[in-house]
């Protein structure tokens, strides 16, 4: 699995728990009127909104950064080295020191 997925993966599951933290208190909070303050929605919902919304920008900012990583790992990967072609003086014979000779 690539890093883009588990990264989309992992906002998706936080910002499911956060959706669902927001949607508990609310219902709290309309479930108990005597025992909230009367700005309590007001404050959950700027609350939980500032919080899920800074979340989704910096999993922008993380998945540009996955996405360069990934591309570095897919260059860097063997399947893709397989299919570069070798330098030219890899497969040079290396030259003899002066005064040698070969074969003897």
């Amino acid at each position: 699995m690539s890093k883009k997925a588990r990264l989309i993966l992992t906002m998706v599951i936080i910002e499911g728990a956060l959706a669902g933290l927001w949607w508990y208190l609310a219902r709290y909070g309309m479930a108990n009127p005597d025992r909230v303050t009367a700005d309590f929605q007001a404050v959950v919902g700027q609350t939980m909104g500032m919080v899920m919304g800074g979340l989704l920008g910096i999993g922008v900012i993380l998945f540009l950064v996955a996405a360069r990583n990934d591309r570095k790992a897919a260059q860097n990967s063997p399947r893709h080295r397989q299919n570069a072609t070798r330098p030219a003086a890899s497969y040079a014979v290396p030259a003899l020191p002066a005064g040698r000779r070969r074969g003897g």
